[in-house]
């Protein structure tokens, strides 16, 4: 079931309705690999702004190519309406924040639930548009269209040796 920091149920309708690449099985980098590797897109050619956010992202994470692996890919699955694979690279529970209220969603069930009220075509042309070298990158993570999806590195060990990229922030434009 859906939870809410605020009033859900029918108001959440209503509202709605008007890389760790070896982190194994199941792992977002899998799973995102998986619909990349499906894709007949060739692959992103390297530019000097590329080499910029690459130089960000070493800096703060120690690597780029986890992360640039799981953008490409999670852009691509979001642009093919792929819900199952967007769900899966959710960290749960994720507040969704939209109009002024926000939604907690606990599993992937639920995400894929409500995916379309989520990704929007708004939110799906936002995602579109955005460029791996127009990325913002600071030390909590990478912000996709100005904050509207944030991803980054969770820890699942107490040494945070296991930290697979996973979308952590959903900021959505207020619906007009």
């Amino acid at each position: 079931m859906i939870g809410s920091t605020t009033t859900l149920g029918r108001g959440l309708q209503a509202l709605l309705g008007g890389v760790l690449l070896a982190v194994g099985a199941g792992s977002s980098a899998s799973v995102l690999a998986e619909a990349g590797a499906r894709s007949d897109s060739p692959p992103s050619a390297v530019t000097t702004s590329d080499q910029a956010t690459d130089r960000r992202l070493d800096q703060l994470f120690g690597e780029h190519q986890t992360y640039r692996v799981f953008f490409e890919n999670f852009q691509k699955a979001v642009l093919a309406g792929d819900k199952s694979t967007v769900a899966a690279v959710i960290h749960y529970p994720i507040t969704v924040h939209l109009d002024g209220k926000q939604w907690t969603l606990y599993n992937a069930k639920e995400f894929a639930g409500v995916y379309a009220h989520i990704f929007t075509p708004d939110l799906v042309e936002v995602v579109r548009r955005q460029r791996y070298d127009d990325l913002f990158v600071n030390d909590q993570g990478v912000m996709i269209g100005q904050g509207a999806i944030w991803f980054s590195g969770i820890c699942e060990d107490a040494e945070c040796e296991q930290m697979p990229l996973r979308v952590i922030a959903l900021n959505l434009p207020a619906r007009h």
